[in-house]
């Protein structure tokens, strides 16, 4: 496997995830090895997903703080792919309290993957946020 194959897997898994939805992406180095891609949903009530990539690990962020941690393309593929389409599905549901966000998503099979980030929360800001899904082409 090349140096780089982690980055053009997350290329794929990107166009895949969004090949029939109303969005566009854009792709930046952050560094020689982190790469950032961002998915830009056309419906404004939609949350904006970051997926960032590097050889040891990949970080997908989304909402008001939710970030997730998974090991590195392309073992992580299924996992990633299934986690950005439950985004743009709508799934990702954020609660807002203490400047903590505690996130839950639902997965296609079912299950729930919860976690918590403090991550750029204001304090004193209260709500519940459940973000509507991207729409088609």
């Amino acid at each position: 496997m090349g140096d780089n194959d982690w980055k053009s897997v997350a290329g794929v898994v990107v166009d895949r995830v969004t090949e029939n939805l109303a969005a566009s992406i854009t792709t930046r180095s952050l560094s020689e090895k982190l790469t950032e891609f961002k998915i830009h949903p056309d419906n404004s009530d939609s949350t904006d997903i970051t997926l960032i990539v590097s050889a040891s690990d990949v970080v997908i962020g989304a909402g008001n703080g939710t970030q997730i941690e998974l090991p590195a393309l392309p073992e992580s593929e299924s996992r990633v792919t299934t986690i950005l389409r439950s985004i743009a599905d709508g799934k990702l549901t954020e609660s807002i309290r203490g400047g903590m966000v505690t996130y839950q998503l639902e997965l296609p099979d079912g299950s729930v993957l919860e976690g918590r980030t403090m991550k750029g929360v204001p304090l004193g800001r209260h709500q519940s946020v459940s973000y509507p899904a991207y729409q088609s082409k």
